[in-house]
C-alpha cells in the first residue's frame, strides 16, 4: 500500500528517465520536450512529455507520470505505482530521485 506522500511524488516523477528505463526511445524537441517514438510499440505516434506530464492529441488524453503508465500502458494502478518506485527512491517526505536507468523493458 502506499501512502499519500508516495503517491504525490510518484505522480511527478520525472518521465524521460522511466521511460527510457523501460526500453522507449525518446526525441528532444525543445525547451525540455520529448517525442516518445513507438517503433515496436502500439503507442500513438504523438505523445509529447515534458518532466512529469505528457499529451496525446491523437488520443485527446494527457495527465501525469502515474497517467502514463495506467491511461497509456494500461497498467492498474498499483503496477503503475511499483513500476515508479522501483525506478525511485522515494524518502519519507515525499521526495523523489530516479536511478540510473539501465536495460529495461516495456
Amino acid at each position: 500500500m502506499y501512502d499519500k506522500l508516495q503517491i504525490r511524488a510518484a505522480r511527478n516523477a520525472p518521465l524521460p528517465p522511466l521511460l527510457i528505463r523501460r526500453g522507449y526511445k525518446l526525441r528532444h524537441i525543445r525547451d525540455g520536450n520529448y517525442s516518445v517514438t513507438p517503433e515496436g510499440s502500439s503507442l500513438p505516434d504523438d505523445i509529447v512529455i515534458k518532466e512529469s506530464y505528457w499529451i496525446s492529441h491523437q488520443r485527446q488524453l494527457s495527465g501525469n507520470t502515474i497517467d502514463f503508465f495506467t491511461k497509456i500502458e494500461g497498467l492498474p494502478f498499483y503496477n503503475a505505482m511499483d513500476v515508479i518506485v522501483k525506478a525511485s527512491t522515494i524518502t519519507p517526505s515525499g521526495n523523489i530521485t530516479q536511478s540510473q536507468p539501465g536495460n529495461g523493458r516495456k
